[in-house]
């Protein structure tokens, strides 16, 4: 028992006569004066033999694309090394034949396209104000142009009597005698926006996708709703994924697979 230290050293004969009471038991401590990873055994004869716990599979976390291209490099291009991405992430897998130690690039979706997903699901429908805080503050930087924010500036709501029967964007008619109207000293209102903007929020994904919107009018209500048309979050998502295995395949040389490992 040289070189175990002295709490060591009580610890094992205290165990030692424990063991001894136990027949065919054998007992497990872990020294105080070494590693976690370090244990020893001692049979009821009082004989102890040290051990070294195998190591715990590796779960790297990464943060940007360009960082599953570096840590695959670094591991060699191996072509054990496999590859797999999807909507969620990617997970670079360093030994397929293992598959213990690993490597995870989370995506996650910009506040914007969350926003427009929200929007989708539920068909919120908005009053003026936080109509216009939908345009400048949750999706800020991804319109196109300011066609719609002019005209919702100086958008006034009307209800008049008149004879007319017209349907048109922005108006309705009631019975044929009550119009009600938003109008505005910009125009007409435009019935759709088109947006672009990034997918998911890895600060190495700067491609934009093109995203058109309707823009609807409650006029009995004074409300708006911003509706993305069918697929387009969809095609736009796609896109970006897409893209990400292009570059994946482009910069890595290990098999690379769109899924879960």
């Amino acid at each position: 028992m040289e070189g175990l230290q002295a709490d060591t050293l009580k610890l094992l004969q205290d165990t030692a006569v424990g063991a001894s009471r136990a027949i065919d038991k054998l007992a497990v401590i872990t020294p105080p004066s070494e590693p976690k990873h370090v244990y020893l055994t001692i049979n009821p004869k009082g004989e102890f033999q040290r051990f070294e716990a195998v190591a715990a599979p590796r779960s790297h976390k990464l943060v940007t694309l360009e960082q599953v291209a570096a840590f695959v490099t670094a591991k060699g291009d191996s072509k054990a090394t496999v590859v797999w991405y999807d909507r969620d992430g990617i997970t670079v897998v360093v030994d397929d034949a293992t598959r213990r130690d690993t490597a995870h690039l989370t995506l996650s979706f910009t506040p914007q396209i969350k926003t427009l997903l929200r929007l989708e699901k539920d068909e919120p429908k908005m009053n003026l104000i936080a109509f216009r805080r939908l345009l400048r503050v949750d999706l800020a930087g991804t319109t196109v142009d300011r066609v719609l924010l002019n005209w919702l500036g100086s958008v006034k709501f009307t209800d008049s009597r008149v004879t007319s029967a017209s349907l048109k964007q922005g108006e309705g008619n009631l019975g044929k005698t009550i119009e009600q109207a938003a109008v505005s000293q910009a125009g007409e209102v435009p019935e759709m926006v088109k947006l672009k903007l990034r997918v998911f929020d890895d600060p190495s994904l700067t491609e934009t996708w093109p995203i058109d919107c309707a823009v609807e009018i409650d006029l009995d209500n004074q409300q708006f709703q911003l509706l993305p048309y069918p697929l387009q979050l969809h095609d736009a998502i796609e896109n970006e994924v897409g893209a990400i295995g292009k570059a994946l395949l482009e910069t890595i040389k290990c098999p690379v697979f769109r899924g879960k490992p």
